[in-house]
Formats: structure tokens, sequence, C-alpha cells
């Protein structure tokens, strides 16, 4: 019974908010985020990030760093020595 008034409540929510333009307007639409990869982070972007190893040329290993918001950036890591390239790319910034 519940989960039928749990739906109701949604149908009714959803077509109170769809009734006219300016009610859509309350309503932010949800992150595009290629529309929105024209940001500028700030180095040290805050939050957690995902990291992977992308393309390997050599020693050279691309290191990417995702974060929860769509934000994402590249650098290069000297697999041999160890050392991070001080260069980091953004790819995509939402802020």
């Amino acid at each position: 019974m519940r989960a039928i008034l749990g739906v109701a409540a949604l149908v009714l929510l959803t077509g109170a908010l769809r009734s006219s333009p300016q009610d859509l307007q309350t309503v932010p639409p949800p992150v595009d985020l290629q529309a929105g990869c024209n940001g500028r982070c700030l180095n040290q972007h805050p939050g957690t990030y995902q990291e992977s190893n992308g393309q390997v040329n050599g020693c050279m290993v691309q290191v990417w760093r995702r974060w929860p918001d769509g934000c994402a950036q590249y650098l290069w890591k000297n697999s041999c020595t160890g050392t991070l390239d001080p260069k980091v790319t953004w790819t995509c910034c939402v802020h």
C-alpha cells in the first residue's frame, strides 16, 4: 500500500512541476557533463577522486583522476623513477 501511495505522490508531484513554465524553472536541470566541461578547476580539486592508468609509453604512464562531480584530469608519471610530471591536463571541469 505504501509503495502505491509513493508512486501516486510522485506522479502528482511530477505533474505539478510540469504544469507551467514557471514551475519548471524552479527545478534544476540535470548536469550535462559535455556542455558543463568548460569550467575552470583549481589544482587541488576538493574531494576524493578515483585514479586509473591510461596510455603507457615506455616508463611514462598516463594517470587519470576522476571526481564524483564529473571533473577529470590526467598527468604523466614516470614509472621508472616514481615521479609525477607537474603539468596537469583537465579534460572536464564542471565548476
